[in-house]
């Protein structure tokens, strides 16, 4: 999938790429930009998630305003990206790149799994 960089309407940038918000500074004029912006005028986080998901990118951050359905799959990506075999066989060994992966996959994860169990409780 090729990268796409979406502009909200209050002027933040979302890298499809990293699945991440990019500061002004990081995009330049070779980054193509595209205005994210319904036609009722929507352009923001959970909007921005709708888009995503619609198009198949990560949903990083903005996975917290998704349907529970749609947090699962994004707690499953992040599981196939963070904790592979490997990754898990060096954790149990004490490798302290695999402990930052965990800890960045936890990190990514932890606000999903309670907005799961906000969902939940609705």
């Amino acid at each position: 999938m090729e990268r796409v960089v979406y502009e909200l309407i209050d002027g933040r940038y979302w890298d499809t790429g990293k699945a991440a918000f990019m500061r002004p500074d990081e995009v330049d004029e070779n980054i193509e930009r595209i205005r994210l912006i319904s036609a009722e005028g929507e352009s923001d986080e959970k909007y921005l998630a709708k888009t995503l998901e619609f198009y198949g990118f990560a949903l990083g951050e903005v996975a917290i305003h998704a349907s529970s359905e749609t947090i699962k799959k994004e707690l499953k990506r992040l599981d196939e990206e963070y904790l592979t075999p490997r990754t898990l066989a060096d954790l149990a060994c004490g490798d302290e790149y695999a402990k930052a992966l965990w800890r960045k996959h936890e990190r990514l994860a932890e606000p999903l799994r309670k907005r799961l169990e906000e969902l939940a409780s609705e």
